[in-house]
Formats: C-alpha cells, sequence, structure tokens
C-alpha cells in the first residue's frame, strides 16, 4: 500500500484561517499540543495520527477522519461546528429578542404538523377516531 503525504500545513492553515485562530488559539481549542501541531505542518512524510488526535479535530472542526486517513475526500465534513451551531443560537436569540411571538407560532405550527401526521397515520390503520380528528383538524 502507498502512503501519501498528507497536506496538513494546508489542513491546519486552513482551520487557522477560516476560524481566525494563531497556533497557540488552534492548539487550545483541539487539546493538540502547539508543538505537533508544528511537526505536522512541516511533516515531509508519512505520520500515522493518534485516534485520539483525529477525534479531535472532527469533533472540534468537523474534519473527515477519511481525509486525515488517506487524503481522499472533502477536507470537512458537512455537519455544523460547534462555532456554527453557537452562531444559529446567536442569530435565534436575536430574531427572538426581535419578534418574541416567532417563536412560538414556529412551535404551534411544527406542533400541528405532528399531530396532523400522527392522526393520518392512525386513520390509515383503521382508527375511525382519529381519522374524524384528523378531518376536523384539516378543515
Amino acid at each position: 500500500m502507498k502512503h501519501l503525504v498528507m497536506p496538513y500545513k494546508k489542513l491546519f492553515e486552513t482551520i487557522r484561517k477560516d476560524h481566525n485562530l494563531s497556533k497557540v488559539e488552534l492548539a487550545e481549542k483541539t487539546g493538540i499540543s502547539r508543538q505537533y501541531i508544528d511537526k505536522l505542518e512541516k511533516l515531509n512524510e508519512p505520520t500515522n495520527l493518534t485516534k485520539e488526535t483525529i477525534s479531535k479535530l472532527q469533533i472540534t472542526y468537523n474534519v473527515n477522519p477519511n481525509y486525515l486517513l488517506t487524503g481522499q475526500g472533502e477536507m470537512f465534513l458537512g455537519i455544523p461546528t460547534d462555532t456554527e451551531i453557537q452562531q444559529e443560537i446567536t442569530e435565534l436569540a436575536e430574531l427572538m429578542n426581535k419578534n418574541p411571538g416567532i417563536i412560538g407560532e414556529i412551535i404551534v405550527a411544527l406542533i400541528r404538523e405532528t399531530d396532523l401526521m400522527s392522526y393520518a397515520a392512525k386513520a390509515i390503520n383503521g382508527d375511525k377516531k382519529a381519522r374524524e380528528k384528523f378531518i376536523k383538524l384539516t378543515d
């Protein structure tokens, strides 16, 4: 099996640039030592990353483990990072402050849709009361 020389320098530079981090901040956020990050960035030969390092990069920055191990696939997974989730929460909080009733309206709509789906499924299975309730809610 041919070993690939992984572009760790590009990976860490991309993470730092995307999140506006220094090497020290990247080390702090991942729990990976700055010295180890420096070593990986300068490495010109294959190396085996520890499962712990792969896991930390995946959890913290959605780095694709397959990319780390083989150099194949996308560098990052399509799942949101903690930072992206926090940003979404902040945006929702701002929306709630601007229009406090909107979240309640969304929740009521979601509950109504869930109820409708539940009644429809029961009605399909022959539940006459669920059918009546479904018809009443959709009128």
